[in-house]
C-alpha cells in the first residue's frame, strides 16, 4: 500500500496558503478562536510560532514535546481542552517551519503529531465509540449546559464531538506545508494513513449509514472531514463509504444549517463564516472527486456566500451577534465563490428567516437583531430588537460582543440583555437562561422588509407576559431616528439601554434629554422623548473584556419613545 496522506493536495491555491497565515483563510469556531487569543494572542502564524518555541505559550499544558492533552478535560475548561485536542498549533509551526527553512521545528511537528497518536489511541470500536458519545452527551445535556459557572468533572471529549475532524484537517495541512523537507519517512507516512483512518473511522462510527445530518456547525465540520479522509485514504477498504457519507452529510449540511436567507442557523456572522470555509471546501472537494452538487444544495450555497458581505463594519471586522467574535474578513472573505447578488447596487437587505435587517453605506452602519432562537441549546443571546450603530466610519452604539465562554461574565452579563440595545422590564431581559447554554425562554420578534429607509420589528416574550415592544428604525446616511412603543405593559417600569462603544465620550449638552456622542472626532447629537442616564457596562475589545459605559432610559406603562441621531 502506498502513502496515501503523502497525496493531499489543498483545496484552496498553493498560492493563497504560502501567502496568508493559516486562520485567515480558516477562520476558527468562537471556541477555538477565544482560546487561542488568550493563549498565543495573535492569529498570525510567526507570532504563534515565536509564543510557543521562545515564550512558552504552552507550557501550561506541559513543553512542546511532553503536552498533557488530558489536562484540562474538565467541565470549567473544556474549551481550552478542545483546543489544545484539535491540534490547531501545529499548522502555524509547520507553515513558518516551511517558509523559514526551520528543519528543527519541522520536526517537532513531526514528533507531537506520532506522539499524540502513540499515547491517546482511538476507542478500538464502534460500541466503544457509541458509549463515548452517549456518557458525554448525557454530562453535557443534563450537567455542563444546565449549570451554573462552579459546575465541575470530568469531560473527555479528546475523541469525542469534532476534535477528530478537526486533527483530521490540521494534520493533513501540516504534512502538506512540511512536504519538501524531508521529515517523515516512508514508515511515518504509513502511520499517518492508520492515523487519519482511525480518526476517520472514529467519526464513521459516531453515525447509522444514510441517518440524516444532525444539525450544526460541529457536526458539518466532521463530515468534512470524512468526506476529505474517504477521498485522501483511497486505497484504504472503508475509504468509498466515508467518501459518499460525507459527500451526503455535506450537502445535508448546507440545506440544514444555512436557512433560506443565507444565513446560517448559529445566527452569529463569525459562525457564519466558520460554517462558509467548511462548505466552500465541501463544494470544492464534491468538484474534485467529480461528485456534482445538487442545484438546491449550489443555490443555498450561494446565497450563503452572497450574504457575506452585508456583514461586513466600515473598519472591516465583523459585528458580533449572539457567541462569536470580530473576524477581519480581508483574506478570508475572497476566498469564497462570488456569486450574484440581487441586492448589490442596494445599500439596505432584509434576511427574513434570520430576522436581521442591515443598512450600509458611505461609513453608516445600522444592524437591527431579532434572531430567533431555534433550539435550546444554542449561540443564542437574549437582547433582541438590538441595534448596532455606526457613522462616519465610528462605531457609537454597539453589542456588547461575547468573551471567552469558560468566563464567568459570559453568563452573568454577556449573554443578558444588558449587553444589548434592548429593553428590560421590571429588572427581567427577554430570555431566561439555565446555566451556560440552555434556554428555557425566549423573545419572538416579527420584523418586514425595509419601506424605503425604515424597517419596524415588534416583539413578545413570554418572559414579559402580554407586553408588547415595537421597534422602528429609520436611517439616512448621516441620521438615525428609533422609535419605540411599548404597549400592553400593566403599567410596569422598564428601561431602554443602548450600550455604547468604548471609545464614545458623552457630554450632556441641554440636560438629561440631549447628549453628544463622540468617536475619534465623529460627533453625533442624540436627542430623546425620556431623560437618561450613564450607567457602567461592559465590551470585549480586542478579545479582552473591557469596562464600558451605557445609556439608559427609564419609563413606566405604555409610552411611546423616540431617539434622534444626527451627525454635526
Amino acid at each position: 500500500m502506498s502513502c496515501q496522506v503523502r497525496s493531499f493536495e489543498p483545496l484552496l491555491s498553493a498560492e493563497l496558503l504560502w501567502k496568508h497565515n493559516f486562520f485567515e483563510l480558516y477562520p476558527f469556531d468562537g471556541g477555538g478562536s477565544f482560546v487561542n487569543r488568550a493563549i498565543m494572542g495573535s492569529t498570525n502564524d510567526a507570532e504563534i510560532s515565536r509564543q510557543i518555541l521562545r515564550s512558552g505559550a504552552l507550557d501550561e499544558f506541559g513543553s512542546p514535546e511532553e503536552i498533557d492533552f488530558c489536562r484540562y478535560e474538565f467541565w470549567q475548561t473544556i474549551e481550552k481542552s478542545c483546543w489544545i485536542n484539535r491540534l490547531y498549533f501545529i499548522v502555524p509551526l509547520a507553515r513558518t517551519a516551511a517558509l523559514n527553512g526551520d528543519k528543527s521545528t519541522a520536526e517537532l511537528v513531526r514528533r507531537i503529531i506520532l506522539r499524540f497518536y502513540r499515547l491517546y489511541p482511538p476507542p478500538p470500536d464502534k460500541m466503544a465509540v457509541r458509549k463515548l458519545n452517549y456518557d458525554i452527551e448525557y454530562s453535557r445535556d443534563h450537567e455542563y449546559n444546565t449549570s451554573g459557572p462552579d459546575f465541575n468533572g470530568p469531560a473527555p471529549y479528546q475523541w469525542f464531538d469534532f476534535q477528530p475532524a478537526s486533527r483530521i484537517l490540521h494534520i493533513l495541512y501540516a504534512v502538506w506545508f512540511l512536504k519538501d523537507m524531508d521529515v517523515f519517512s516512508d514508515e511515518d507516512h504509513l502511520l499517518l494513513d492508520r492515523l487519519i483512518a482511525d480518526h476517520a473511522r472514529v467519526i464513521a462510527e459516531s453515525y447509522e449509514i444514510g441517518d440524516p445530518a444532525l444539525p450544526g456547525n460541529h457536526e458539518a465540520l466532521r463530515a468534512l472531514a470524512m468526506f476529505m479522509a474517504g477521498a485522501v485514504l483511497y486505497e484504504h477498504p472503508q475509504s468509498a463509504g466515508w467518501r459518499s457519507e460525507g459527500y451526503r452529510l455535506c450537502q445535508e449540511h448546507i440545506m440544514g444549517d444555512f436557512l433560506p436567507d443565507g444565513m446560517c442557523t448559529d445566527l452569529s456572522p463569525s459562525y457564519h463564516f466558520f460554517m462558509t470555509w467548511i462548505t466552500r471546501d465541501a463544494v470544492l472537494l464534491a468538484q474534485r472527486c467529480g461528485m456534482p452538487i445538487a442545484p438546491e444544495v449550489n443555490a443555498r450555497f450561494a446565497r450563503a456566500c452572497s450574504i457575506c458581505r452585508w456583514f461586513q463594519l466600515p473598519d472591516g471586522m465583523t459585528p458580533v451577534i449572539s457567541d462569536g467574535y470580530p473576524l477581519d474578513m480581508s483574506v478570508f472573505y475572497p476566498t469564497l465563490p462570488q456569486f450574484e447578488d440581487n441586492g448589490i447596487d442596494s445599500d439596505r437587505i432584509f434576511l427574513p428567516d434570520s430576522c436581521m435587517a442591515i443598512m450600509s453605506s458611505n461609513g453608516t452602519y445600522a444592524l437591527l437583531d431579532g434572531s430567533p432562537l431555534w433550539e435550546k441549546f444554542a449561540h443564542y443571546h437574549c437582547g433582541k430588537q438590538g441595534l448596532t450603530l455606526w457613522f462616519k466610519g465610528r462605531s457609537f452604539i454597539e453589542e456588547g460582543g461575547c468573551c471567552n465562554y469558560d468566563e464567568k461574565l459570559f453568563v452573568d452579563f454577556f449573554k443578558t440583555a444588558r449587553a444589548h440595545a434592548s429593553l428590560i422590564v421590571d429588572g427581567q431581559g427577554d430570555g431566561e437562561l439555565e446555566g451556560r447554554y440552555c434556554w428555557n425562554q425566549a423573545a419572538e420578534c416579527k420584523m418586514h422588509g425595509w419601506v424605503g429607509n425604515v424597517i419596524c420589528s415588534t416583539e413578545t416574550s413570554s418572559v414579559w407576559g402580554d407586553l408588547v415592544w415595537q421597534r422602528e428604525l429609520q436611517t439616512d446616511t448621516l441620521e438615525a431616528l428609533v422609535t419605540d412603543r411599548i404597549q400592553r405593559s400593566g403599567g410596569r417600569g422598564w428601561q431602554l439601554i443602548f450600550p455604547l462603544a468604548p471609545e464614545v465620550k458623552v457630554t450632556f449638552t441641554e440636560g438629561a434629554n440631549s447628549f453628544l456622542l463622540e468617536n475619534q472626532g465623529v460627533k453625533v447629537l442624540l436627542r430623546s422623548d425620556l431623560a437618561g442616564r450613564m450607567v457602567d457596562s461592559y465590551n470585549v475589545r480586542n478579545f479582552e473584556i473591557k469596562s464600558c459605559r451605557a445609556l439608559e432610559f427609564a419609563g413606566k406603562g405604555d409610552q411611546t419613545v423616540r431617539f434622534a441621531f444626527k451627525v454635526q
